[in-house]
């Protein structure tokens, strides 16, 4: 069925007679399946990180996805683990980090979220230090 669309779905099938087309059998015992999507988009292939002062900007490159619901924007200070500074996926493929101080080393990525809440893996990574 390569047009199900996702969500549960249920079937069944029945006998028929080959020259009598208003003959049928009785329905098979139906068959529930769950169709979700579980495939991620892909990463945004490039992102690049410009220090302007006290901020930083962030441009990355656009995803191909039909069911493309925005991207996620990450930072890191330092050597620490990346943390999620955008609280839902925007759809602009660029972020403002207005919260960045001069004198420190942020690594930035972004991940691609589709409707389902698949994550793509990481953008490559973008280093900034605001001066």
């Amino acid at each position: 069925d390569s047009g199900a669309p996702y969500g549960d779905l249920a079937y069944t099938v029945r006998a028929t007679h080959p020259e009598k087309s208003n003959v049928e059998g009785l329905p098979a015992e139906e068959a529930v399946i769950s169709y979700r999507d579980v495939f991620p988009p892909a990463a945004p292939s490039r992102l690049d990180a410009l220090s302007e002062g006290d901020l930083v900007r962030l441009i990355w490159d656009p995803v191909e996805a039909p069911d493309l619901a925005g991207y996620l924007v990450f930072r890191a200070e330092g050597d620490a683990a990346p943390t999620q500074m955008t609280e839902r996926p925007t759809a602009e493929t660029f972020f403002t980090d207005a919260s960045s101080r001069r004198g420190v080393r942020y690594r930035y990525t972004v991940v691609a979220v589709d409707a389902a809440g698949n994550r793509s893996p990481p953008s490559p990574e973008a280093v900034a230090e605001p001066f």
